[in-house]
């Protein structure tokens, strides 16, 4: 594709994974797409990644830079917007947020700066992932395909089990109860399908195109959320509007998984095997997907809301005797679990806990 195709803004979210994005950009400037820029949100890091990723940038040749700030709810943001001239002239607007405002809430900063900068496109890539060079060009050309196409997909595989399949552009259904199952998950490259098709659950977030006609018939990602079940939503809200979401099976894209929220450990119980999840990740798969979960549902199923509360008090009684078998800070993650119900029932909503209090309490290696 060349300068005279639409605009894609690439919108990259880094938290205290300047590794994983460094590595990330080193995959997008290859990408063969011309009319494309990087916005670089800077999830308000605590760690060295602003300076990193500064000297990544700035070992290449840099045409030019300047410094403005970006007014987004009522709140500055500071914008480095270097322009680069090898490989290929293009541009990096990196954003600095001052707070982690949550997958939401960077992403939000990230798509309200593209759509001023005139983005047609808006491709939320995950700062783990590393993409093959066309991966952008063939969402762009199937989005194109079709006016009523709104949100694609990548196939997306494994980092380090390159031909496993992840995800097939997303997953198969939305209801109240579930966001559905990763289409081909666990498949190999070699057995899956060549062939585009529509998604009737969401688009998976790891690799989403979505035109900038969505955004603005839908809004933005839902703040609410703050991480986890937000892309559900978009893809739910998208698709009673009228929009299509479609897989592409010929944008690669290769997804570390849980990169900035910490890894699963195997443990063993009397000859069973479980894989269980860090501490700071299950304040995600704990918390914030039961607090999320009711919220979702009370959103948009609201005459099922009373039988999904109760079954997520079974899920609770469940999880709670698997904590007891296999995890180590057993009252910390039960905890969890009850105060996400609490709030899921009271509406307590945001930015609520912070992974990162909880990555400190290392209980084994992410």
């Amino acid at each position: 594709m060349h300068s005279s195709d639409p605009q894609a803004a690439i919108i990259i979210l880094n938290w205290n994974g300047w590794a994983d994005t460094v590595e990330c950009l080193e995959s997008v400037e290859k990408i063969s797409y011309d009319n494309k820029f990087i916005v670089l949100v800077d999830n308000g890091s605590r760690d060295e990644s602003l300076g990193r990723i500064k000297e990544w940038i700035q070992n290449h040749p840099v045409q030019s830079l300047s410094e403005t700030s970006y007014l987004y709810k009522n709140e500055k943001t500071t914008v480095f917007k270097y322009t680069l001239a090898e490989p290929g002239r293009f541009t990096v607007h990196l954003m600095c947020s001052k707070q982690n405002t949550g997958f939401t809430g960077g992403n939000n900063l990230g798509i309200s700066y593209a759509l001023e900068q005139s983005a047609d496109y808006l491709w939320l890539l995950n700062n783990d992932t590393i993409c093959d060079t066309e991966a952008l060009n063939s969402l762009v050309e199937l989005a194109e395909s079709s006016q009523d196409i709104g949100i694609v997909g990548s196939r997306v595989m494994y980092y380090h089990q390159p031909e496993i399949i992840q995800s097939l552009g997303g997953t198969d259904s939305i209801s109240w109860r579930s966001s559905g199952r990763h289409i081909g998950r666990n498949m190999h490259i070699k057995d899956c399908t060549d062939d585009n098709f529509a998604i009737e659950g969401y688009v998976y977030g790891a690799s989403l195109l979505i035109k900038k006609q969505v955004i603005n018939e839908i809004g933005v990602l839902d703040d609410s959320y703050f991480v986890w079940n937000e892309e559900s939503d978009w893809c739910l809200r998208a698709r009673r509007r009228g929009w299509k979401l479609m897989y592409c099976a010929k944008s690669e894209v290769w997804h570390k998984e849980g990169g900035s929220s910490g890894q699963g450990h195997i443990r063993t119980f009397l000859g069973r095997e479980s894989c269980r999840v860090s501490l700071s990740r299950f304040v995600i798969t704990g918390y914030y997907d039961i607090r999320n979960h009711l919220y979702f549902c009370r959103k948009h199923y609201k005459d099922k809301y009373v039988l999904l509360v109760i079954l997520i008090l079974f899920e609770i009684i469940r999880k709670t005797a698997g904590i007891c078998i296999y995890d180590s800070y057993k009252g910390m993650r039960i905890k969890l679990l009850l105060k996400g119900f609490s709030d899921g029932l009271a509406g307590n909503m945001g930015k609520r806990i912070d992974p990162l209090s909880y990555a400190k309490l290392k209980d084994f290696k992410k």
